[in-house]
């Protein structure tokens, strides 16, 4: 278990709801349209707990595959340059100054996924080979997402292979896996949520544009590469999730009670005020406010000297935790209210 723990942590378990609440969504669907009609809750809990073992093992092969391919240490050379880059992304390993080998990092990749896959099978095995095809294209995307030959993060992709993974095809695998059918709604609402998704990443890679940059990745933000396009790409992200919510509602074809949502608007009215102040302005430091919050460790993030990065990251995090959490009790009111 302490070993397990130790993975956790170099897997920055802290971003397991980018995987775990759209899994969620995904079951709620299931549970209320199929009540006693082919639902099993254990299956898709099941779904869930593999979306969320893939995650982890895709961060791990995000690290693994960056390190080979260029030593992490480089961010530190970037910072001493003047660079504002996030420093000490594998401190976990032996040349970081770390207790672990890039072959103990490689094994973990491994086990996290076989354990995901270990899932879908059993899964496979109840609902059919859909099932197992969702799991396929899904953890081939995830590879690829850092791996050779097409390592899509390096080539402006990444973002929005993370978006498709943690929004349609997760979702549509846990409300298969927890029901055995398929609906429009699940997908309707699985675009609004892979945006969002797709705005964890983006706000990362704006913000680290000029480190990636520097150490040959093209992100998406790398791609729009202007400061106004990249801005534009940050509001896109963060705002049509709401509008495409009213859409749904104005059509007839949501409950009234997803409208909920926009009590969110604030915040991620906020998480754009915070972008834009780190485009104008990169050394300009802003406070760790409420929204950011649960954080732990917050002394260490601060001496590591990545505050200015986790406070934006946290908010885009939560921004998509708090949506999903929203869809979720909307879903429920609308059955219970109707």
């Amino acid at each position: 278990m302490k070993k397990m723990g130790y993975w956790l942590d170099n897997a920055r378990w802290i971003s397991f709801p980018q995987s775990l609440l759209p899994g969620l969504v995904a079951f709620t669907l299931a549970w209320l349209e199929h009540r006693g009609a082919g639902f099993n809750a254990v299956l898709g809990l099941l779904a869930v707990a593999a979306g969320v073992l893939l995650h982890f093992g895709m961060n791990l092969f995000d690290d693994y595959f960056d390190y080979r391919y260029k030593k992490s240490g480089t961010r530190t050379v970037q910072a001493a340059q003047g660079i504002r880059a996030r420093i000490g992304k594998c401190p976990y390993l032996k040349d970081e100054g770390g207790a672990s080998t890039l072959r103990e990092l490689g094994l973990a990749c491994v086990g996290f996924c076989l354990a995901a896959a270990a899932l879908g099978v059993v899964i496979g095995f109840y609902r059919g080979l859909s099932v197992w095809y969702v799991a396929a294209a899904g953890a081939l995307i995830g590879l690829e997402y850092s791996a050779p030959p097409l390592r899509l993060s390096y080539h402006g992709l990444g973002e929005l292979v993370i978006g498709l993974l943690f929004g349609p095809v997760l979702m549509a695998g846990v409300y298969v896996s927890a029901c055995g059918a398929w609906s429009f709604s699940v997908l309707f609402l699985s675009v609004p949520i892979g945006l969002l998704v797709t705005n964890i990443v983006y706000t990362h890679s704006v913000i680290d544009y000029a480190a990636d940059r520097a150490m040959g990745k093209r992100t998406f933000a790398g791609v729009l590469k202007r400061p106004g396009a990249m801005l534009a790409g940050s509001f896109l992200f963060t705002l049509l999730p709401f509008l495409i919510v009213a859409c749904g509602v104005a059509s007839g074809y949501l409950s009234p009670w997803y409208l909920l949502v926009w009590g969110l608007l604030p915040r991620a009215t906020g998480l754009l005020y915070a972008v834009v102040v780190f485009m104008r302005d990169p050394q300009r430091e802003l406070p760790l406010s409420w929204w950011a919050r649960p954080v732990q460790m917050w002394d260490q993030i601060k001496e590591a000297g990545i505050e200015w990065f986790m406070i934006r990251w946290l908010a885009a995090r939560n921004l998509l935790m708090f949506f999903a959490l929203v869809l979720i009790a909307a879903a429920v009111a609308g059955v219970v209210f109707k």
